[in-house]
């Protein structure tokens, strides 16, 4: 054995000086090693027991209770110069160990293979699944660490119905108990701090109205249970008037509501202060009128009625359904003559649209053709035909110019012989008094002496 070692350090020493720099030893446990050597050339020596580099004193490595035995350059697999050591265990590792021959679990065997993770030498502890040193001399027990969710170092419990809780679970401890202590119970407990299984009465013990401003106020209640109601403008708790459009407290529905502040009619209907033409917010609003048109502008209406407002209040509301009057339509049905404008100005009954004589109440009484307000004789048809001046209706002889000139009761009209001789040829000759020399005499002076014969 010593001169197989020897063999092999002498040809180590003579292969040493055939390389250049970048070749050498690169073992840094031999006593020639070369550290600007990049390559290994076979030629590294080592110091004996002795001390002596390429030396052949290997008698320490024998005893292992030799103070030299640590100078050993023999590792424990037999190697010259070899970097293989006894562990804590005892046991050759690192160098050529190898797993094939020594059962370490790797190649080279790892230093301490054989400890386990409480230091122990062939002991049991391992790491468990939280990496936590377990069994064996540890003291601990394996997977403590993990919660019953799985998680390690986790905080979640199985809670009192042993459901697995907190802690990443997503389920919080006991949620699964009622209020009454009872896992997986159905008793619940209300705001009002009552607990039991009956969701009927749910908060149904401190309900009520919480508001100080409602007719119904419950100063018990702690839940607002939306029951409040307020006084309507009638003064009635939970009545249904209300202020309308036009400042008037009113029923807001059609007709007579059967709830309080709308009963037996006591409260007009919506917006009802609105006629038809609007309101003012402070009275009943412009009343709508019937109105007829004017057909001849004479103020007076005649024909179909239409409803229409004088004038419309400032405040429209939905009953405003009225609109203001049109030129032209009164409000009056009166007009008797709806196309005469002085609406027969005779008073003859008849329309002055269709009156031959609409100024002539007896429409041209002497039927002339000349009406009576105009005609200078309107009771004349001749219309002064003798021309004295006097009408035919009021003279005494309407068609003698001279009016019975004579005096003799009779007229110049061709009833009196003689116009002009009062006693109308009294002597009946033939010859009118006036014009007759002997007026009394019918022979007139027959004896021709020049005296009439009646003297």
């Amino acid at each position: 054995m010593r001169k197989f070692y020897s063999y092999i350090a002498v040809m180590l020493f003579f292969v040493s000086f055939g390389f250049a720099d970048e070749t050498g030893c690169t073992n840094p446990n031999a006593c020639n090693y070369n550290p600007n050597a990049i390559e290994d050339d076979g030629s590294c020596i080592f110091a004996d027991c002795l001390g002596e580099c390429g030396g052949e004193n290997y008698e320490c490595c024998d005893d292992s209770e030799s103070e030299y035995f640590s100078s050993c350059p023999i590792d424990c697999t037999g190697c010259l110069g070899g970097d293989a050591f006894l562990d804590d265990c005892g046991n050759c590792v690192e160098g050529t160990t190898t797993d094939e021959l020594q059962d370490c679990g790797s190649s080279p065997c790892m230093e301490n293979w054989a400890m386990d993770c409480n230091g122990d030498c062939y002991g049991e502890a391992y790491l468990d699944d939280c990496d936590a040193c377990s069994e064996g001399n540890s003291g601990h027990t394996a997977n403590s660490d993990i919660d019953c969710n799985g998680d390690c170092y986790g905080i979640a419990n199985v809670d009192d119905c042993g459901v697995c809780s907190d802690g990443n679970t997503g389920h919080e401890s006991n949620l699964d108990l009622d209020c009454n202590g009872i896992c997986f119970g159905d008793a619940e407990l209300d705001n009002c701090g009552l607990c039991d299984s009956n969701p009927d009465n749910n908060n149904l013990t401190c309900s009520g109205c919480t508001n100080i401003n409602a007719c119904n106020y419950d100063s018990n209640a702690i839940l607002d249970d939306g029951s409040c109601v307020y006084y309507d403008c009638s003064g009635v708790c939970g009545g249904d008037a209300e202020i309308d459009d036009c400042g008037t407290c009113s029923c807001p529905i059609d007709g007579i509501s059967a709830l309080a502040g709308c009963n037996y009619g006591v409260i007009q209907e919506f917006n009802g202060d609105d006629l038809g033409c609007g309101c003012s917010g402070e009275e009943s609003g412009v009343e709508p009128g019937y109105y007829y048109f004017d057909e001849d502008s004479d103020g007076l209406g005649y024909g179909d009625l239409a409803i229409y407002c004088s004038e419309l209040d400032w405040i429209l509301t939905d009953n405003t359904i009225y609109n203001i009057a049109p030129e032209g339509w009164v409000l009056n049905n009166l007009d008797i003559c709806q196309n005469d404008f002085e609406n027969d100005a005779d008073s003859d009954g008849i329309c002055g649209d269709i009156d031959d004589c609409p100024y002539d109440s007896e429409n041209d009484a002497d039927e002339d053709d000349i009406c009576g307000d105009v005609d200078d004789c309107p009771y004349d048809a001749g219309n002064d035909a003798d021309e004295d001046d006097i009408c035919g209706d009021v003279d005494d002889c309407p068609y003698d110019a001279n009016n019975d000139i004579d005096e003799d009761g009779l007229c110049d009209d061709g009833s009196d012989p003689c116009p002009n001789d009062f006693e109308n040829d009294a002597d009946s000759d033939g010859i009118c008094g006036d014009i007759d020399a002997c007026p009394y005499d019918s022979e007139n002076d027959a004896d021709e002496d020049d005296i009439c014969g009646d003297v």
